[in-house]
C-alpha cells in the first residue's frame, strides 16, 4: 500500500513520539509538542523512511512548522 505524503508525515511523526497529532495538516505542529528535539528525531524518522540523507542546509524550524510546510520541505529538496 503506497502512502500519501500526509500519511507518511504523519507516520514518521508518530515514529519520532508524537503521541497526538493535527488532524488538519495546515496546524502549528507546535501546539502538539514540537520543539526543537522532535524536529530531529522527526528529520532522522523521514530519513530513516525515504531511505535519504536529508540535507539541513535550508532546514529551519519553518520547515517543520506544520504537516505540510513538512512536506514542501521535502519536495523543494526533491526528496517527494
Amino acid at each position: 500500500m503506497d502512502l500519501t505524503n500526509i500519511e507518511i508525515i504523519k507516520k514518521c511523526l508518530t515514529d519520532a513520539g508524537f503521541s497526538d497529532l493535527p488532524t488538519d495538516p495546515n496546524q502549528n505542529l507546535s501546539d502538539f509538542g514540537m520543539d526543537s528535539l522532535f524536529m530531529v528525531l522527526t528529520l532522522a524518522e523521514i530519513e530513516k523512511y525515504l531511505n535519504k540523507n536529508i540535507p539541513v542546509t535550508n532546514f529551519n524550524q519553518n520547515s517543520f512548522a506544520t504537516i505540510n510546510s513538512i512536506i514542501d520541505f521535502l519536495k523543494n529538496e526533491n526528496l517527494l
